[in-house]
């Protein structure tokens, strides 16, 4: 997911506040019956914090956002997270966004996204009611 409105410090003892409400909420979500045996892992692109980027600290501006959808940084990592062998079938892959560059939609990077992986994109509204 990108998180623009999420800063992230390099500093890990500090997170910053919206860093920490964003955790809330996810934990609210997965902490809730439904979720709770529900596995997951979550990739989040959040912006990088303005003194971490004038002091010059974590990633290269071009690295951070090789992160951010459309681009496929995230899959990557993903992808390498789950099977450093590369055997993920992206044939059995999807990817479900709200961005899919339909008129009420706020960008395409989604659908940019999935196109660019090479796996089929879908919206929230078609996969949650079938």
């Amino acid at each position: 997911t990108n998180q623009g409105a999420v800063v992230n410090t390099t500093k890990l003892s500090t997170p910053s506040k919206s860093l920490e409400t964003f955790l809330n909420k996810l934990n609210n979500i997965f902490n809730t019956p439904e979720f709770n045996h529900v596995p997951y892992m979550l990739y989040a692109a959040t912006k990088k914090g303005a003194a971490d980027k004038k002091a010059k600290l974590g990633s290269s501006d071009i690295v951070h956002d090789s992160f951010r959808k459309p681009k496929t940084g995230m899959w990557k990592q993903l992808s390498h997270d789950l099977s450093p062998a590369g055997n993920i079938s992206l044939a059995d892959s999807f990817f479900i966004g709200d961005a899919a560059g339909r008129k009420k939609d706020f960008s395409d990077s989604d659908l940019l996204f999935a196109r660019g992986v090479g796996v089929k994109d879908m919206v929230p509204e078609d996969f949650f009611s079938s």
